[in-house]
């Protein structure tokens, strides 16, 4: 099991690098997050563990971090958040990806 957590880390970072890349693109002609000044491709994590820290041992996450932020700045980031990844559909394509290899990679254990 601890290889497969070990590849599950491995799976958040590349997912992770991933949304980045695909939330960057056009973000040259997008205004910067009101309430923070910065991009939301600056605020995408991936993680193998809870929110209350509990490790997973085989699941990832890639997602919009809003922890730490006020309501306001945290109400901010996600609405762009959701702007962008309507245009760019940069998390939905790694979760894609992520699910589908998920499945090659359980596939004949019986």
């Amino acid at each position: 099991m601890e290889n497969v957590h070990k590849m599950m880390v491995g799976i958040a970072d590349e997912g992770a690098k991933a949304a980045r890349a695909g939330l960057s693109t056009g973000s040259g002609g997008r205004a910067l997050i009101r309430e923070l000044g910065d991009r939301v491709s600056d605020h995408v994590i991936g993680r193998v563990a809870s929110l209350s820290g509990k490790r997973w041992a085989a699941a990832a996450v890639v997602q919009v971090d809003q922890s730490g932020y006020s309501e306001r700045e945290a109400k901010s980031l996600m609405a762009a958040a959701s702007y962008v990844e309507s245009r760019t559909a940069a998390i939905r394509r790694v979760t894609r990806s992520i699910n589908a290899g998920k499945a090659d990679l359980t596939k004949g254990l019986e």
